[in-house]
């Protein structure tokens, strides 16, 4: 159980969160989910606004709601729009429109409902922030990105959710610091790293059913890029590094696990075009969007995360936690709080951003040793189970909102 602290009533927690869709339910809505799934009722009265940005009607049985339902946790569907960058005059005015109405709504929803601390899981939402300040009750935000450009917006963003916050939940210090490098006070700023589900990924989940469909010969190296198929995930440094591999190790299949952001998607369209170029249509298989992500983990020889965005470097990326928690070691561009949760040459390998070259060295350096990288698996397994619990997660964050909501 999560410690109490004594008090006469729960507080009245308002959660605000914003997605691409709600299918996509990784990265800030997963450890909101851990986050619901821990929290002492006792101490709070919770609900939650989502928002899809890219869907105007989500289908009712979407993960994101049966997730959120399965906790018995109180929820409502809002237009809340995401910080518009676009240089359209267009895009930019319906962005205000939108963020004056969706404040409006949340101000009245905070009034009604007697709310005493928002909290606002993302950088790019201000409607939340705002609200909470006409309101006139506590604000905190849970800053799951990672933005360095442009710079000027970049430290602009950060001023401001530091303005509309009593805290700010980075989760990493690399966040952190650069909270701290835009002139952000450090009394408001605190790190909690992102935990992972220990229930899910458990080693109840073998992988051999992902290995019988992948590598049905069962001698078969299977390298996994998991992820959303964006520019800034680097799938195109993994196919590149893909060649090379397999040209020493040509019995390594390579699995691009994700979804493009539509059916006609460009990236998507580029990668695979990559791969048949290369002659790698044997070796990469992109197996679309997956619901067994522990299995897909545990069938893994090695998992890569070639992230190489400077201006977005990976904040803490769960792909990395949630393949370790599986005994899987990992190879991952050395940026932003990466090395703050994969640790090099003991739990897989650091290797430069957009380096091709070094990515498929450092994974052939595994596929070649497999007793290394048994042992790199085991030390990641316990290293997770030992830092990244949901219980002791679910715990740091309560503390820093029931000391906010104290204030």
């Amino acid at each position: 159980m999560i410690r109490k602290m004594n008090s006469a009533q729960p507080i009245r927690l308002l959660i605000v969160h914003a997605q691409a869709t709600s299918h996509d339910c990784g990265g800030s809505f997963g450890v909101l989910h851990f986050f619901l799934k821990g929290i002492d009722r006792d101490q709070f009265d919770v609900q939650v606004v989502l928002s899809f940005f890219d869907e105007r009607d989500p289908a009712p049985d979407s993960p994101a709601f049966r997730l959120i339902e399965a906790l018995g946790v109180k929820y409502q569907v809002l237009p809340v729009p995401m910080n518009q960058m676009s240089a359209s005059p267009i895009v930019f005015l319906k962005y205000v429109r939108d963020l004056v109405l969706s404040t409006w709504i949340l101000f009245h929803l905070i009034r009604r409902e007697r709310i005493e601390v928002v909290h606002t899981n993302s950088l790019n939402i201000l409607a939340s922030g705002i609200a909470a300040r006409l309101a006139g009750v506590r604000s905190v935000y849970h800053i799951h990105e990672n933005v360095h450009k442009p710079r000027l917006i970049a430290k602009v963003l950060k001023r401001v959710a530091a303005a509309l916050a009593d805290t700010l939940i980075c989760v990493s210090e690399a966040v952190k610091a650069s909270f701290l490098i835009a002139g952000v006070p450090a009394n408001k700023l605190v790190t909690v790293t992102n935990c992972i589900d220990l229930d899910r990924f458990s080693e109840s989940a073998t992988g051999k059913k992902v290995r019988r469909e992948f590598a049905p010969n069962g001698y078969e190296k299977l390298v996994a890029s998991v992820g959303r198929v964006v520019p800034k995930k680097g799938h195109h440094y993994v196919i590149e590094a893909a060649g090379k591999v397999v040209s020493k190790f040509p019995s390594t299949r390579f699995l691009i696990v994700g979804a493009g952001r539509s059916e006609q998607d460009e990236y998507m369209q580029h990668l695979i075009d990559q791969v048949k170029q290369n002659g790698l249509n044997e070796h990469v298989v992109f197996t679309g969007q997956r619901d067994d992500m522990p299995e897909i983990m545990a069938g893994a020889d090695v998992v890569v995360l070639a992230s190489g965005s400077e201006a977005t470097p990976e904040a803490s990326p769960l792909v990395i936690v949630e393949a370790l928690a599986m005994g899987t070691p990992v190879v991952a561009s050395n940026l932003g709080g990466v090395p703050e949760i994969l640790h090099d040459g003991k739990t897989g390998y650091l290797v430069p951003p957009r380096d091709s070259e070094a990515l498929a060295e450092a994974i052939l350096r595994l596929l070649h040793n497999e007793e290394k990288a048994r042992n790199m698996g085991r030390a990641g397994r316990a290293w997770v189970r030992g830092h990244l619990d949901v219980e002791r997660y679910a715990c740091k964050i309560q503390d820093v909102l029931l000391q906010t909501g104290k204030k």
